[in-house]
């Protein structure tokens, strides 16, 4: 079963919240392999003040659903750029934690480490329960920049996502099927940036969406409409 390993302290600024990335960042690993896969969403309420947090269970040969968890809860904190792992995180978490079967590997629908301090939203769940995470983004990640490759739009084409100003690689710019638009996937924990890339393409074996965090998302959004 899933249970919290490392505990991430609350922040009283963003300041501080802007130590803490930069801090726990030097302690993100890379490289693992997996047979089942989680996808985690969660789905707001229209005030903002619950989310409904969805976590599913995928087997990699087949994707079907294996075990899937729900929890409605209190949301705590507002959205600012480049601290959703603050908001979010801990709800992912708290309907990670409730799984009865444990995954080799999570998607998690934001960031890993292509992020302003190289800690995302992937990161965070990632770190917390000290377990191969991997962020996919549908939108371009704040701090960082292409590289001046160019691709096809055809699946699996991918570019590099890289940090600045170090211009590390932290991801890739990845097409998962031909001519739609690139998702923008990297590593949160305990994977490399290339098995993420490589990972989140096999995960989308139909659909733009991998196939675990479109199962999320949809479930997480059925959560939520049967409570209106």
């Amino acid at each position: 079963m899933l249970e919290v390993r490392n505990k991430i302290a609350s922040p009283k600024s963003d300041e501080e919240a802007h130590e803490i990335q930069v801090r726990l960042a030097r302690e993100i690993r890379l490289g693992e392999r997996f047979r089942t896969v989680a996808g985690v969403d969660v789905a707001y309420s229209r005030d903002d003040k619950w989310g409904y947090a969805v976590a599913v269970v995928l087997s990699t040969t087949n994707w079907s659903i294996v075990h899937s968890q729900r929890l409605k809860l209190p949301v705590t904190r507002g959205y600012e750029s480049g601290m959703f792992g603050f908001r979010e995180a801990p709800l992912l978490i708290a309907v990670l934690t409730k799984l009865v079967v444990e995954p080799d590997l999570i998607l998690v629908d934001g960031n890993g480490i292509a992020h302003p301090r190289k800690f995302g939203l992937a990161c965070h769940v990632g770190y917390t329960l000290d377990f191969p995470t991997v962020g996919i983004a549908k939108t371009w990640p704040s701090g960082c920049r292409k590289s001046p490759a160019t691709v096809s739009k055809k699946r699996g084409s991918k570019t590099a996502l890289l940090h600045d100003p170090s211009g590390d690689r932290v991801g890739f710019e990845l097409y998962m099927q031909d001519n739609t638009n690139p998702v923008f996937v990297s590593p949160g924990h305990r994977v490399s940036s290339d098995d993420a890339a490589s990972f989140a393409l096999r995960c989308s074996p139909w659909f733009k969406n991998p196939e675990p965090l479109r199962q999320a998302d949809q479930l997480a959004n059925a959560f939520r409409d049967e409570d209106a």
